[in-house]
């Protein structure tokens, strides 16, 4: 059990005695300027040495020599008694650790939204991502929230990067690795927008779609038309391979691996007539032995975005595109329209909810049966209700809101 001085220029951690560090940097010099930062090593009763930072435990200043050996005077008398502090390792691995320890965990790299995850916590790690875990307060959160907010980012937008940092947390206190008050300070901050608050509602008319397919480009039509016909989100389109694709009959299949990723799910999507057409054509496709199964495909490669592209492809339809654009478009918006016009063609609500993935939360749901049949024939019925539509394009339709199913899941 020793004092180790951290070099403030190579941050190597060493005895006390060293006056000099093997990268040149003059410690005496430093502890004179307060700025070398001490730590206490320690061996754990079943044999592993360990390291806690000084500034880690209460009222203890991180860089006082004298706070450092009333520190070790704590553990030496906690050896005497045969217990050890529970020294947490939040106390030594910074934000930025820790979200990479979070981001090469197996589940998380599988997950089709771990693009976006990386996105969110790049920013957040850029404000807080050199702090101790410990020592980051809720006021370092709001600092952030402060910051983004002046870059004219929208509360939801910012609710979500503070809410990755929080899905961080949580599984390094599930594994052990973090403290209760460091799980305390992340969950006291609060979300700015509540469930339901930012639901969208805008919904493409029949007219609308054939006017954004036409102006998309090759690679962005049959991802466009998926989400037409199925109401799956974008991760879920761009993520197809064709080993979950069945034409014989006709579904788009998800297995428990894939809804365990991200949740509601549907476990099967029924492929309609014009969807089954485009698939076929795309199947029929002489492949290298050696090619990426996914679906959609651009020289060779998945697709991994396609904002650039449905920004284009809104301004040659004349169609506003942004999500805080008023009557603007996103991809999601696909879903909602979707489960709007299974509403409108009369498919039960039970089977809107099936298809789309939308759980039974209520217990006389639970007693109902949905197999491929209902499936079907709600594909059916939206096919000939927009077949309808496509008939009356010059006729305005105001959106019923009535017994519209919400999905509070709003795209990224």
């Amino acid at each position: 059990m020793a004092i180790l001085q951290e070099c403030p220029y190579c941050h190597r951690k060493q005895a006390l005695k060293h006056k000099q560090c093997s990268c040149g940097g003059d410690l005496d010099k430093a502890k004179k300027a307060r700025k070398t930062r001490y730590w206490i090593n320690y061996r754990q009763p079943d044999g592993k040495q360990k390291r806690a930072y000084v500034g880690s435990f209460k009222d203890l200043n991180g860089h006082s020599i004298e706070d450092a050996r009333k520190a070790n005077s704590k553990f030496e008398v906690n050896k005497a008694e045969k217990r050890l502090l529970d020294v947490k390792q939040d106390t030594e691995m910074t934000f930025q650790q820790l979200s990479d320890w979070y981001l090469d965990l197996e589940d998380i790299k599988s997950a089709p939204s771990y693009r976006i995850i990386c996105i969110r916590l790049n920013s957040l790690n850029a404000e807080i991502g050199n702090k101790i875990v410990s020592d980051i307060k809720p006021t370092n959160i709001e600092n952030y929230r402060a910051k983004r907010e002046k870059q004219d980012l929208s509360d939801s937008y910012i609710d979500d990067e503070i809410t990755a940092g929080k899905t961080v947390i949580n599984r390094a206190f599930e594994n052990g690795m973090i403290s209760i008050d460091t799980l305390r300070n992340f969950k006291s901050v609060k979300k700015v927008i509540s469930n339901g608050d930012n639901a969208r509602d805008r919904v493409l008319t029949v007219e609308e779609f054939q006017r954004l397919y036409d102006g998309a480009e090759d690679h962005l039509k049959g991802i466009l038309l998926t989400g037409y016909w199925t109401g799956l989100r974008e991760n879920d389109v761009l993520g197809l391979t064709w080993n979950r694709i069945d034409l014989n009959e006709r579904l788009i299949r998800f297995t428990v691996q894939h809804r365990r990723t991200q949740k509601p799910k549907p476990s099967e999507v029924y492929i309609v007539d014009e969807l089954f057409d485009f698939l076929s054509k795309q199947s029929n496709r002489i492949r290298k032995v050696d090619e990426d199964s996914h679906i959609f495909q651009y020289y060779g490669k998945p697709i991994k975005s396609i904002k650039r592209a449905i920004k284009t492809a809104c301004s040659r339809a004349k169609i506003k595109y942004g999500k805080n654009v008023l009557g603007g478009f996103i991809f999601h918006d696909l879903r909602h329209t979707s489960i709007t016009d299974m509403r409108r063609a009369g498919v039960d609500a039970l089977v809107n909810k099936k298809w789309h993935g939308h759980s039974m939360r209520d217990a006389h749901s639970g007693y109902h049966s949905i197999d491929r049949e209902d499936l079907r024939g709600a594909g059916e019925r939206l096919t000939e209700y927009r077949k309808n539509q496509s008939t009356k394009s010059s006729v305005d339709h105001p959106v019923d809101q009535v017994g519209v199913l919400e999905d509070n899941h709003t795209a990224k």
